[in-house]
Parts: structure tokens; sequence; C-alpha cells
């Protein structure tokens, strides 16, 4: 049974992938800060208390390790001190970890860290692939340090992964809880113009994702963490009005929006395509590659 330690699995994804992950292949460990509400969490899984700094003997004789830690994106409107709890949620505790790793006596074999897809930024309107250059606003400085972090790691032989996720749709998701919310009401619709690119992850392709990173070693590196479909906010408004049985007639005013959640609403009212071209290249198969496939299962 291969044994695999997961940093950060209270939050969406990893929850959703201790889920969905072969308990009779794997044996599951929780690295968590809050060691009671991980066990309550996650009653059949081993705990193991996050510190700093981390012992290298936390990740010894380990298969893989996941790192998936950060405070949420769009949890708060962005000004200097929730930008600067972004930025040292995730390279705190990726450097912690890293550390330990690369001085570990019996390394893992692969380790997956997340990433964003707003890796890419939003000035250059071409589509983008893994080997497209990072873009310069916030959130794309952001994840070219979040990335560094694990420099370490690639060095010391490990096969690494980084997973540049988009926007993740699940059901009980915060992202698509915000973007329905409107059409509970009767007044959902497009954000801004609409015209820009929106990509998204079905959480069941997420999880599905990071199990075939674990599983294949020929994935290292970059992956793309998004659907094939290149589709616009207005489109996406459009199939998610349609399939809440309610209209999508109206739209949210890019200067309010930019009221509402500051800086981030720049991403929002931009985006860009991204292609999840290594993911297509290793023969890995979306089960929800297009927005209405995913929100028809989410809502049934």
């Amino acid at each position: 049974m291969k044994r695999i330690i997961i940093n950060g699995a209270t939050g969406l994804i990893g929850k959703a992938l201790i889920d969905y992950l072969d308990k009779t292949e794997y044996s599951l460990t929780v690295l968590s800060r809050s060691t009671e509400k991980a066990k309550n969490i996650f009653p059949d899984c081993e705990v193991v208390k996050y510190t700093e700094p981390l012992l290298p003997e936390v990740f010894e004789n380990y298969f893989a390790v996941i790192n998936l830690a950060g405070a949420s994106i769009g949890a708060k409107r962005w000004n200097k001190d929730f930008k600067k709890l972004l930025y040292s949620s995730r390279i705190n505790a990726t450097k912690n970890i890293a550390y330990a790793i690369s001085r570990t006596k019996r390394k893992p074999e692969v380790f997956i860290n997340a990433s964003a897809a707003g890796y890419y930024g939003y000035k250059d309107k071409s589509p983008a692939d893994e080997s497209s250059q990072p873009g310069k606003d916030f959130l794309a400085r952001l994840c070219v340090d979040w990335e560094d972090c694990i420099k370490e790691i690639e060095n010391s032989g490990i096969r690494s992964i980084k997973l540049r996720t988009a926007m993740v749709l699940a059901r009980n998701g915060e992202a698509l809880e915000r973007l329905a919310m409107p059409y509970k009401f009767f007044v959902g619709g497009k954000l801004g113009s609409g015209n820009q690119p929106f990509t998204f992850i079905h959480i069941i392709d997420m999880v599905r994702i990071i199990k075939f990173a674990l599983e294949n070693t020929s994935v290292d590196g970059a992956i793309n963490c998004t659907a094939p479909e290149m589709i616009t906010n207005a489109e996406f408004s459009k199939i998610l009005g349609r399939i809440l049985k309610r209209p999508a007639i109206f739209a949210v005013p890019a200067f309010m929006l930019k009221l509402i959640i500051g800086e981030f609403a720049e991403t929002i009212l931009n985006g860009r395509y991204i292609i999840p071209k290594k993911l297509q290249d290793n023969g890995f198969k979306f089960e929800f590659p297009d927005a209405e496939s995913a929100l028809k299962e989410i809502y049934g």
C-alpha cells in the first residue's frame, strides 16, 4: 500500500481527493495545524501536526507528498493585508515543506504542489499552455514565487508536479456558489462585458488529474488543470442560467465588481484561455470537458 501525506486536506480539493482515492491502494495521512479539526473530518486517516519548522522525519517513507495549502483567493476583498495573507499562506508553508523533504533520508517518489492558472496573467490574450511565459500582475507573481519554492525538491531528484488550477466547479464550492447566488433571485448574468475567457475544472476531473499525476511517471513539471473547452464568461452564464432554469439577462458592471472585490476584479474581468496541453499529450481523458456537462452533473 502506497503512503501519501496531504497538507491542506481540509480545503475543497483536499476533501474531495481523500474521498476519491482508493483506501485499499493508498494509506492517507493528513498534515494539519488543527489536528482536532482534521481528526473530526477524517476519522479514518492518520493525522500529523503541522509545525514550523517541520522535521524531515515527518516525510520519511512516503510514496507521495501533496501540498494544497493556501488561503482562498476569493475569500475577501483584496487589500494590502489580505494580499499578504494570500502570499504568506502559500510561500511559507511550501518553503517549510520543501526544506524538510529535501533533507529526508528516504525521499518520496513524487511531490505535488498547488499553483493556479493565474500564473499566466491576462495581458497576453493568446491561449496559454504549460510552455507560456508568466504574467506580471499580483496573482501571476504570487504563482511564480510559489512554484519557485519547490526548486529545492526538484533539485533533489524527486518528480515534482505543479498544479496550475482554474476555477474549481463543485456544488459545495465557494466559487460556484457565488456565481449561482444571483440566479436564485432571478438577477443572474455575465460579469462585466462577458467577453473575457472563463476557465474552469470540475472537481471530479481535478482529483482525477491528481491521481493521474501520482501514477504516471512520465508526467512532471507544470500541469494546466483546466477543462479543454474555450468559453467566455457570457457563454458560461447562459449555460448556468439554463441549467438552473433562471434567466441570465443581467450583468454586474465592471466598476461595481471592482468596488466589491478590489484588485481581484481585474483577473475576473479579463481572464485568458488556458490549454491543458500536457494532460492531453499524456492521454488524460476529461469526464467533464465542457461547461454543459460539468454543470449538469453538479446540479443534476
